[in-house]
Parts: C-alpha cells; sequence; structure tokens
C-alpha cells in the first residue's frame, strides 16, 4: 500500500513540474499589429531609419528608443515597419513590430531577391520558439507579407 502511494505522489509530483517546465518553455516572441496611422507621441520615440531598397519596392523599419517605447499589454515596441512601392499617392502598408517584455532582440537581417525584398527579426536563444522571429515581406505587385501569410496590397 505504501509502494502504491509513492509511486501515486511521485507521478503528481513529475506530472506538475512538467507542466511547468512546458509553460516556462513557451515564449510569446514577436507580434505584428497592422496599423494605418502612428500617433504624434509614438513617431517622437522613433530613431534612425533603415531602408531596404529593391525590385519591387522598399521595406522602412524604424526602430524606438531604447529607454522610450510604446507598451501593450505584456508587450514593447520594438520599432514601426512599412512597405512602399514608390508610386505616388500610394499607401504603404505597416505596423509594430511587437516583442514580449522579457524576451532579448538579437537582430534582423535583410534578404534582397529579384522578386521580393525582406527583413527578418530575430530574438536571443529562442531557436525552439515559434515566434522567435518575425518576417516582413514586400513581394512583386505591391503584395506584404507576415511570416508568410498576406497582410494586404499596396495602392
Amino acid at each position: 500500500m505504501a509502494y502504491q502511494l509513492c509511486k501515486w505522489l511521485f507521478t503528481v509530483l513529475a506530472l506538475t513540474v512538467s507542466a511547468k517546465v512546458v509553460a516556462a518553455g513557451q515564449c510569446q516572441g514577436f507580434k505584428f499589429e497592422q496599423v494605418t496611422s502612428l500617433s504624434l507621441q509614438d513617431f517622437g520615440r522613433l530613431t534612425q531609419q533603415k531602408v531596404v531598397a529593391g525590385e519591387p519596392g522598399s521595406v522602412v523599419f524604424t526602430p524606438f528608443d531604447e529607454e522610450d517605447y510604446p507598451r501593450k499589454d505584456q508587450f514593447r515596441a520594438l520599432g514601426f515597419v512599412f512597405a512602399r512601392v514608390g508610386d505616388l499617392g500610394e499607401t504603404p502598408i505597416g505596423g509594430y513590430i511587437w516583442i514580449s517584455r522579457d524576451a532579448k532582440y538579437r537582430d534582423y537581417k535583410v534578404v534582397k531577391k529579384t522578386d521580393s525584398v525582406s527583413v527578418t527579426f530575430r530574438l536571443e536563444g529562442a531557436q525552439h520558439c515559434a515566434a522567435s522571429q518575425l518576417d516582413f515581406e514586400l513581394k512583386q505587385m505591391g503584395r506584404v507579407y507576415v511570416n508568410g501569410a498576406a497582410v494586404g496590397t499596396i495602392k
């Protein structure tokens, strides 16, 4: 009887520890929030633009100041990113790049191909998390994608 009770307690303890490890191992990483405008307060928090130009147009990433950035729930804004094709009167497509507050931002990578321009944002040491990177890509005909999902077409 005592053996069965010890075995049951060990199983419950093991399941409890396993559940905590899984929960701690989950990461929220990046989120993209598409917007059509930027507040004056947030505009004042932006730093130097980084422009990536290619055949289909340009992707512009502007990070927020490291000490003064927008916050929302468990996230902080890393920067603002948008795509444009360069036509007069066009409406670019863009938005906020949000990062979970406890995540460590590593860097971004630029990829220019003949038919697309993209920027990939990456987290430090989160290789196994699905949200450990975010791809913002402009393709031919002004089509914009975030992590492979279409978010709109520049008109």
